[in-house]
């Protein structure tokens, strides 16, 4: 991991650093954490969701060793110094690297088209619903066939919602298969008072002995006309009187069909006209992810030395440094701080900086793909 490379290299050079991540075991974390919070740990290297997690008011110092993702980020971030009203200082170390890796990811982290296409397979299965009213889509097999985040599919699916005359309606956190154990009344008997339990006894999938059957979730939900919601809550609530016990099995989206379409033709054009606002929508969040990385990127590259043997040599780290050298540190300084004043009056998005049509703001980076 690079927080431990980084810990390490600094603990070479004698000083006293530790690295946090998630990917220690909790008990290491804590010991970690609580070493620096009593100030026994000088330095701490951790990735931003730990680094964020840290309620420590009297941090003298945040440095970046990789750029953040955007000026929205990097004023949460550096925030976490300084809490207790004394200075503290911020550093960041911009690399090229960084910038055109983050820009790159920017897209990638996006929705594949064919995704949301016409003949994609959500799309087949709402457009085959013309008998069912809902529908599971693993979230596993999603990920794996379209290579895609659970956490990028829910914003996908969030847009969805988002439409006022939006015919469906989407359950992040669901299941496509219950098993079901019967523990204290055999399933016939309870299925004389129980709609679920009737329901399940008529839709099983697997009979794994007499008590424990397993059944997919949408069909429970089509037989009663009822919600994914209103299912578990009221197996919660047979669990709860130890009648039954309930293993979730494949984590789902729950898709339940909430129009009824008079023809096949409106189901399509329902499709079609679905898949160009998603389209769009997605247009606009990479635009708007490369524009804030780009902007963080301008904003750090015209405030920045050009490395740190010129910082060194002008002796702007030393005491003794003279006016003229402070006051070329106090001009990039006050470069940066009003280039995000900037950025946060105009709401950021409208800071009219042209970006290349090869993409980029560096202009080394454009030369080199102009000779490439």
């Amino acid at each position: 991991h690079q927080a431990d490379m980084i810990a390490q290299y600094l603990r070479i050079r004698q000083l006293n650093a530790e690295s946090y991540h998630a990917g220690k075991e909790p008990k290491e974390r804590q010991q970690i954490q609580d070493q620096f919070m009593s100030g026994k740990t000088k330095i701490l290297v951790a990735t931003v969701a730990f680094g964020l997690g840290l309620n420590k008011s009297n941090v003298r110092s945040v440095i970046h060793f990789n750029m953040p993702k955007s000026l929205e980020n990097y004023v949460q971030e550096i925030g976490r110094s300084g809490r207790d009203g004394l200075p503290a200082n911020c550093h960041l170390f911009l690399a090229k690297s960084d910038y055109i890796k983050h820009r790159s990811f920017a897209f990638s982290e996006s929705i594949h088209a064919i995704f949301i296409s016409t003949n994609s397979p959500m799309s087949k299965k709402v457009k085959n619903s013309t008998g069912e009213r809902s529908f599971a889509l693993s979230i596993s097999k999603a990920e794996k066939d379209f290579d895609i985040k659970e956490s990028v599919l829910v914003t996908l699916f969030s847009y969805l919602q988002l439409e006022d005359d939006s015919s469906v309606k989407i359950y992040n956190d669901s299941w496509k298969t219950l098993r079901t154990s019967f523990v204290r009344t055999a399933p016939h008997l309870l299925a004389e008072t129980s709609p679920i339990v009737k329901s399940i006894m008529q839709n099983v999938t697997d009979r794994l002995s007499n008590n424990i059957l397993e059944v997919e979730t949408f069909s429970i939900c089509n037989d009663l006309n009822i919600s994914p919601q209103e299912l578990f809550a009221e197996l919660y609530d047979l669990e709860k009187k130890k009648e039954l016990k309930i293993e979730k099995l494949d984590k789902c989206f729950h898709i339940q069909i909430l129009k009824q379409w008079d023809s096949e033709e409106e189901i399509i054009e329902f499709v079609k006209i679905t898949h160009l606002k998603l389209l769009k929508k997605i247009q606009e969040l990479e635009e708007s992810r490369v524009s804030k990385l780009d902007e963080c990127y301008e904003a750090f590259r015209l405030s920045s030395f050009d490395s740190l043997y010129d910082i060194e040599s002008f002796g702007l780290t030393k005491p003794s440094a003279s006016v003229g050298q402070k006051e070329l540190t106090e001009d990039k300084q006050r470069m940066l701080n009003n280039r995000i004043t900037a950025y946060f009056s105009s709401l950021g998005g409208d800071i009219k900086n042209v970006t290349s049509k090869y993409g980029f703001r560096d202009p080394e980076i454009v030369l080199k793909q102009k000779e490439g």
